[in-house]
């Protein structure tokens, strides 16, 4: 075949390849969104509904973006229920927190819903975009041939964590043992008999020590800079989930714009946050949590919590 003949993978973009038509607006337009994950989804589908004409470019081959190459057994941090978009609920799922796989299933099943499908090009991937008088004239790589699409809008919906970002460490060039970005950690095995110092706080950092602890590491140790707050997802399948409990009873059952607006329930929430903390757990600094207190955790700057 040519070069410049369209796979499958491609058909929604052949009608693009020639000169649009100019919109009034975006809206009546074409619009391109890149990225097929979250974000891209659910723009691409709002951006439908309001008239526009949408494609959407995916560089891998699946629906999901970062959450479909994650590591074993990684979680979501937030509840179903804040997780969920508000058009396509989560029901009854029988957990609380879903399972990375899950999502990415949910995430397949609000693009049939949807009726977005067509819409993907997958293994695309975006090479540049120019201002092009009232448009933009956008440039792709697929099926190794490289091809320009003239677009209204694009909407740029690939995420925050393409990129792995690696901090320069004094001495790493002599460090004779293994040093990987958590981005290519994917399965807990790699662990079985390692000293191990995981660099960093965050979510990921708290699943990868763990795995590390829990799949025969002879030690773990958490390094962080300026320390955090441990507090735990769930207190059981039978109890609101604690991003619920917080959005609900810790904010927007009483907020009003004004406290939204001077940061109110930063300045209150916190202190009633660390003393229940205090009470149930023996520790103001997290729940349970007697070391790595964050360093912004002074009861007079809830502020910077």
């Amino acid at each position: 075949a040519a070069t410049n003949t369209i796979s499958v993978p491609m058909a929604c973009l052949r009608d693009w390849r020639v000169a649009r038509d100019a919109a009034t607006s975006p809206l009546e337009g074409r619009v391109l969104v890149v990225g097929a994950g979250a974000s891209g989804l659910t723009a691409a589908k709002t951006l439908a509904e309001a008239g526009a004409d949408v494609r959407i470019v995916e560089q891998t081959t699946r629906i999901g973006g970062v959450f479909a190459d994650a590591y074993e057994d990684a979680r979501m941090v937030s509840s179903k229920y804040i997780t969920a978009f508000s058009d396509d609920r989560l029901g009854d799922h029988p957990d609380s927190h879903l399972s990375l796989d899950d999502y990415v299933a949910y995430l397949e099943r609000y693009v049939d819903k949807f009726a977005l499908r067509p819409r993907v090009a997958f293994e695309t991937t975006l090479l540049s975009i120019d201002r092009v008088n009232d448009g933009y004239t956008v440039r792709l790589r697929a099926d190794g041939a490289d091809f320009a699409i003239e677009v209204d809008a694009v909407a740029i919906c690939a995420g925050l964590h393409q990129h792995p970002r690696r901090p320069s460490l004094p001495g790493a060039g002599a460090f004779r043992g293994a040093t990987l970005h958590a981005s290519e950690y994917k399965e807990p095995s790699i662990f079985r008999g390692k000293r191990v110092v995981v660099v960093g706080s965050g979510e990921t950092a708290f699943d990868v020590a763990y795995a590390a602890a829990s799949h025969g590491a002879t030690a773990v140790s958490l390094s962080t800079r300026r320390g955090f707050v441990s507090v735990p997802a769930s207190f059981g399948e039978n109890v609101a989930p604690l991003d619920c409990i917080i959005m609900n009873a810790g904010t927007h059952a009483w907020e009003s714009n004004w406290s939204r607006r001077v940061g109110f329930h930063w300045l209150v929430t916190t202190k009633f946050q660390r003393l229940g903390m205090l009470a149930l757990g023996g520790s103001s600094c997290g729940w349970n949590q007697w070391v790595g207190a964050a360093d912004a955790m002074e009861w007079s700057e809830g502020r910077k919590h």
